[in-house]
């Protein structure tokens, strides 16, 4: 156990789910810490220090401008208020009063997901009306065209995993509509920075993402885009914004991150990854039972994860209770766990050390030799 773990009597983790709220985001690396220490003891101008990461969030991914939140659910809820106030005060100090402005933000229906809280409850705060359109297993842009009225404020876009993966519209299309109805797009890449450069390249009016999940930084939002969007935004720090407010160690470590995403080697990120993935990989596919592969991330992210397919009848156990029983020994292992009930599950390896990847493989062969059923021959 650490000392930290040992000082507030906590489970140790190791951590083969990722980028999750739920276990603390991102192991935050030494290099980031030290510009955040280095702060903490300071005073500063929080204008001009939102200024500096105006222009390091511009570099860093080719957009006009960039400002920063608590966080990117903040994120979302600030960039669709800027959407519909403008740099217009009046209309920021009267939020979620809409009246007078335009107050709709549209959203494909299998885009409404739940990620901690629902989206739609982060437009919705602002005082808009969150309008969904399409059906939960199809949109096209008939449906969104019809969507879209003279209320129109804006239309989010989500790129996440949690969303329906098959006949939705893409961002392609997605921006191609919204474009022709001159209606602002703002993407929701909480865990694609990578992509930001590439999505506002694609039309993008504003992407929001997290400073603490594939960045590795402290908590905090980042939003890039259009400059006039961007004033916006950064102008709703004065009403309903406030309570989201960056803060000066959120505001270095986006500093300092968006110095590391400008430099940023795809390349060797994603050969780091297979370093971690390939081995448990190689060690689950000698297991009866287990169909085991590296799948790409479905967003476009670098990464691939292992896949572990279980087959319940020669492994005499369920993908649901592998992972418990991971999560239930010492230190706790967190699988990604969301399709168990499909039966499989993932070993991520984007916040797992690679000095753990040979725990991660013998805790998965002890339970699954555990729980073998004897085979008739």
């Amino acid at each position: 156990m650490s000392q930290f773990h040992d000082r507030y009597g906590l489970t140790p983790i190791i951590n083969a789910c990722g980028k999750m709220t739920h276990l603390g985001a991102a192991a935050v690396p030494p290099e980031i810490t030290s510009r955040v220490l280095e702060a903490m003891s300071e005073f500063v101008d929080m204008p001009e220090f939102l200024k500096v990461a105006d222009a390091a969030i511009a570099d860093a991914t080719g957009a006009e401008a960039g400002t920063v939140t608590h966080c990117a659910a903040a994120g979302i809820a600030v960039t669709c208020a800027g959407a519909m106030t403008g740099d217009d005060l009046g209309k920021v100090l009267s939020l979620p009063d809409t009246t007078g402005m335009k107050n709709e933000v549209i959203i494909q229906k299998g885009h409404a997901v739940n990620f901690g809280a629902p989206i739609t409850q982060m437009i919705r705060m602002t005082g808009a009306t969150a309008v969904e359109f399409g059906e939960v297993n199809r949109a096209l842009p008939e449906h969104m065209a019809r969507a879209i009225t003279a209320n129109t404020a804006a239309a989010v876009f989500v790129l996440s995993h949690h969303t329906v993966q098959h006949n939705q519209l893409s961002f392609a299309e997605f921006v191609e509509v919204a474009d022709a109805h001159g209606v602002p797009v703002i993407v929701d890449g909480a865990a694609e920075a990578f992509l930001a450069r590439e999505l506002l390249e694609q039309g993008a009016s504003a992407v929001v993402f997290s400073d603490q999940k594939h960045l590795n930084g402290f908590t905090a939002g980042v939003i890039a885009g259009n400059r006039d969007l961007i004033d916006a935004t950064a102008r709703n720090g004065m009403g309903l914004g406030r309570p989201m407010k960056p803060t000066k160690e959120g505001i270095v470590s986006v500093i300092a991150t968006m110095e590391w995403l400008r430099t940023f080697d795809r390349d060797a990120y994603l050969a780091d990854m297979d370093a971690k993935t390939d081995p448990v990989v190689a060690a689950m596919a000698e297991i009866p039972g287990i169909t085991a592969i590296a799948e790409p991330d479905i967003t476009g992210n670098p990464q691939a994860r292992a896949k572990i397919i279980v087959d319940p009848a020669v492994t005499g156990t369920t993908a649901e209770e592998v992972c418990e029983a991971l999560k239930a020994g010492t230190p706790s292992i967190h699988p990604r766990a969301h399709h168990v009930d499909e039966g499989f599950f993932y070993i991520d390896p984007v916040e797992l050390r690679l000095s753990e990847v040979p725990t991660v493989i013998a805790r998965l062969q002890e339970i699954f030799q555990s729980a073998s059923v004897p085979v008739e021959v």
